[in-house]
């Protein structure tokens, strides 16, 4: 990103033509407007005017996904809430070479830019046109990929990569920033045999070949001649019966230097159970995963449960097939490993979700049931259960069936999710009427509440119920004199909490 600078005169139909193209990008709707209070803000011009749509991204230092990213207004401006740190800063847009902060075509060389909390920090950045590399391979039918790697330290294995389509036999690398790139080029003919080369005619990304870019030069000629890659064949049966197994689906693995992941590249094994695969060269795990109504284990090579546990394959340009056969072992019966759950908030209104818990095997199907109070409730196949008026108060329960072709169905539930009473709102507030006195008689008014609710009363003397004075009227006899009578209200409706208010006369009965 190069700093600001003052430009020279130019002539005036240039400046009212940028004059223009700024005033159209301040021309946007102002909900798109919203101000960033927190993060980095600011302008993305080009080495020509030009109206932009540049994308602006934040990866905070040391992780390797993006963290956040946003495009430019027509004018460049762009603002991107971020929280507090260390971010590279990298600006891409369209027909130009990418780059990072400071100027720089590395992430790993450019400055990282601090988000301090409560600041805005301001990133600007020009942005100009890159380099190429073209040329042709040596299999003209050949369609597939070229890889640009350029050293930058801040990626695992020490390299950022840059990639291109190769189709027909040729290939452009287009928007290069400057810097020195080692070509990996892997393409398979129309028989889907695979060839592969570093250049230049070189077996590892250490020995090619560096090709320097310097923009907006194009580097032409690049024609690499490629080896016929390595591959894996074999066989996959079943253990004990020795018969074939169709449809395996045989997945490669790499470990990237964070931990290994499934790449593109597989396979499915024909109906006599065989497979084969042109592979670049490399250090690869195989799996192979029967499909899900096969009642077989899948595993990775060699006979091992997990990736981690997996036997590496070192793959080599140009050396013979490896043989890699399998024998997959029947799956056990199946087994519920971690029960399933419900989440979710556990009130009239809201959906709980349910979680099949995990299992020994993936099941192909679930039945599922919702149950209230152990009372199975109509309800659809589903995970998601909507909490109705009649839920309050009960127990909620899920329970689920899991199924797998050839296996015996095995049924399990969820611990019970007691779902909260509603609460009745007063709308008024209750009294006790009449005079204090014996031989008359008091009138207790009960609070009004929405819903509507039935509503009980229980007249007390001195804080103690007086027997058999449950009405809302209540005459006062020899034995309330010189004592305090008030009433306990009492309002309940099914599916909402219980409401108690208790009124006391102030003075004595006379």
């Amino acid at each position: 990103m190069s700093n600001q600078v003052l430009s020279p005169r130019r002539p005036l139909t240039t400046l009212l033509a940028a004059l223009a193209l700024a005033l159209a990008g301040l021309l946007v709707p102002v909900a798109a407007q919203a101000a960033v209070t927190q993060g980095i803000a600011g302008t993305i011009t080009r080495s020509e005017p030009a109206s932009m749509s540049a994308v602006v991204t934040a990866f905070l230092v040391g992780q390797k996904n993006e963290t956040a990213s946003v495009s430019t207004g027509s004018n460049g401006a762009y603002e991107l809430a971020l929280a507090p740190g260390s971010y590279w800063i990298k600006i891409a847009e369209p027909g130009q070479a990418p780059e990072w902060n400071g100027n720089s075509p590395t992430r790993g060389g450019s400055t990282p830019v601090v988000v301090t909390a409560g600041q805005v920090t301001t990133v600007n950045a020009e942005v100009a046109p890159g380099g190429s590399i073209s040329g042709t391979v040596s299999v003209p039918t050949a369609g597939g990929y070229v890889w640009a790697y350029v050293a930058d330290a801040s990626y695992p294995g020490g390299y950022a990569d840059y990639r291109s389509n190769v189709s027909n036999g040729t290939y452009t690398l287009s928007n290069l920033p400057a810097g020195d790139y080692k070509l990996n080029f892997q393409v398979y003919d129309e028989n889907n045999i695979g060839f592969e080369s570093w250049w230049n005619g070189k077996t590892t990304l250490a020995a090619a070949d560096p090709i320097t870019v310097t923009p907006p030069t194009a580097v032409t000629g690049i024609n690499p001649t490629l080896t016929l890659m390595g591959s894996i064949s074999g066989t996959v049966t079943a253990s004990g019966s020795g018969d074939n197994v169709p449809d395996v689906l045989v997945q490669l693995w790499m470990n990237d230097g964070t931990g290994w992941g499934s790449i593109d590249g597989s396979a499915f094994t024909e109906a006599n159970g065989t497979y084969s695969m042109f592979l670049p060269s490399g250090t690869y795990r195989v799996e192979f995963r029967p499909t899900n109504a096969s009642v077989l284990k899948k595993e990775f090579w060699n006979n091992a449960d997990t990736v981690q546990a997996g036997q590496s394959v070192v793959i080599t340009a140009g050396s013979p097939p490896t043989d890699l056969d399998a024998q997959l072992d029947p799956l056990p019966p199946l087994q519920n490993l971690t029960k399933p759950s419900i989440t979710g908030t556990r009130k009239v209104g809201s959906t709980l979700t349910g979680v099949p818990g995990t299992w020994n095997a993936d099941p192909e199907f679930y039945a599922i049931q919702w149950l209230r109070n152990g009372v199975v409730v109509p309800h659809p196949n589903d995970f998601n259960y909507q909490v109705t008026a009649a839920d309050a108060g009960k127990r909620i329960t899920m329970t689920i069936t899991a199924q797998r072709t050839g296996l015996e169905p095995v049924t399990v539930s969820t611990l019970p999710a007691t779902i909260a009473l509603q609460v009745l709102t007063l709308t008024t507030k209750p009294a006790v009427l009449g005079k204090p006195k014996v031989g008359k008689r008091l009138r207790a008014v009960a609070p009004r509440s929405t819903p509507a609710a039935t509503v009980r009363y229980q007249w007390l003397r001195n804080g103690v119920a007086i027997k058999g004075a449950t009405r809302a009227t209540y005459k006062l006899v020899r034995k309330d004199k010189r004592k305090k009578v008030g009433v306990r209200i009492t309002l309940s409706k099914p599916g909402y909490a219980t409401v108690v208010r208790k009124v006391v006369r102030a003075t004595k009965v006379r």
